[in-house]
């Protein structure tokens, strides 16, 4: 990264480590992790890498806008696997993002509940907060990158000779996230 970059990020990856540490050291001392409480260390991951993402962007000559996740997406108190208020989260999407910037970087996975507290919105999190933008956007279209090509006959890193499924519905695809298919 050029100078300036580095030391920006290095400004907002610095406080969020060492309050991390401070939670870590309270927790060692304490005994307890309670759900709460693993939501919130488990959103510095998403926020510390998305970050990074806007800085290398940064870097390539684009002008990122990262925007935190944890103040558009309002949830329950279901602190590792929250539902979305779909009515107050549209709202502060359509609020914070500005159609005429181009490029929005926002950690996936974390949301907050009604309440401020750091939430999960549980397995496959950083897709679905992919969905939620784009659908409180009416976006034209999302696409979402992932290790595979498209939906496959089973894991590849599990089974070697799997196939790409050629079509499938989409109530097809929910039956199977629904049992935990990624």
């Amino acid at each position: 990264f050029s100078p300036s970059v580095s030391s920006k990020l290095i400004v907002q990856v610095r406080e969020p480590l060492q309050r991390l540490g401070e939670i870590c050291k309270g927790l060692f001392l304490v005994g307890d992790l309670t759900e709460k409480t693993k939501a919130h260390i488990m959103s510095y991951g998403e926020l510390l890498s998305s970050r990074i993402v806007a800085a290398a962007m940064e870097h390539e000559g684009l002008s990122p806008t990262w925007v935190d996740s944890r103040k558009t997406i309002v949830t329950d108190s279901q602190y590792l696997s929250a539902r979305v208020d779909f009515t107050a989260t549209n709202r502060l999407i359509r609020d914070e993002i500005l159609r005429d910037t181009r490029i929005y970087i926002a950690p996936g996975y974390i949301a907050r509940s009604t309440s401020g507290e750091s939430t999960t919105l549980g397995r496959g999190g950083s897709d679905y907060t992919a969905a939620i933008f784009a659908g409180a956007l009416n976006a034209d279209l999302l696409e979402i990158w992932t290790d595979v090509n498209g939906m496959m006959s089973a894991d590849p890193r599990l089974v070697r000779d799997t196939i790409t499924i050629p079509e499938m519905s989409y109530e097809e695809a929910m039956e199977l996230s629904y049992f935990g298919a990624k």
